[in-house]
């Protein structure tokens, strides 16, 4: 796992290794997800929501702060077991040079919500212990545990069937700005 931090934004990223089809170990995504929820939960307030907006939108009290993006080989067909799979998220640390809040009303960052820059810190390692028992429990209660904690910070509509999440949902990451490579505002 790899993170960069403390910046106006918190990038993270860890490398899997999946043993099955690139079809099913996709659903990787949703426990990377999951974990990336519950790392900003542990850390705030317990009557602000931490959401997610279909697929990959990380929401904090309904504001976009972050998401997650899967990468997988260019190379390997869904049938094939690809040989590594990177989860990354990035959540906004900071706004303050985006100026006045009103202007970016649609999101928001751990800065406007109290969080000081040594909890970026502890917001990774939260993420990582998170990670590891998503995948544990994955491992022990199947793939369902973990669907149904994605379904639980699930907001909006537009799911499907994500037991087979697939390639489309993933390509583009939604929050990403392609202009500023970073989380919309």
């Amino acid at each position: 796992m790899v993170w960069k931090g403390p910046a106006d934004t918190i990038d993270l990223a860890v490398i899997l290794g999946p043993e099955e089809p690139l079809a099913t170990a996709r659903r990787a995504f949703l426990a990377g997800m999951v974990a990336l929820a519950a790392a900003i939960g542990t850390h705030a307030p317990p009557e602000m929501a931490v959401d997610i907006d279909w697929p990959d939108t990380l929401l904090f009290d309904g504001a976009r702060i972050g998401g997650g993006h899967l990468r997988s080989p260019d190379e390997c067909a869904e049938d094939e077991e690809p040989s590594w799979l990177i989860f990354s998220g990035m959540v906004i640390a900071s706004k303050a040079h985006a100026g006045d809040p009103g202007l970016t009303p649609f999101s928001t960052s751990l800065e406007e919500q109290g969080f000081g820059h040594d909890d970026q810190e502890a917001l990774v390692e939260a993420f990582a212990r998170n990670l590891m028992k998503i995948f544990e429990i994955w491992h022990e209660d199947g793939f369902e545990a973990v669907a149904s904690r994605y379904l639980a910070h699930l907001s909006g509509e537009g799911v499907g069937a994500i037991d087979r999440i697939g390639a489309e949902a993933l390509r583009t990451p939604t929050w990403l700005d392609p202009a500023t490579g970073t989380v919309r505002l």
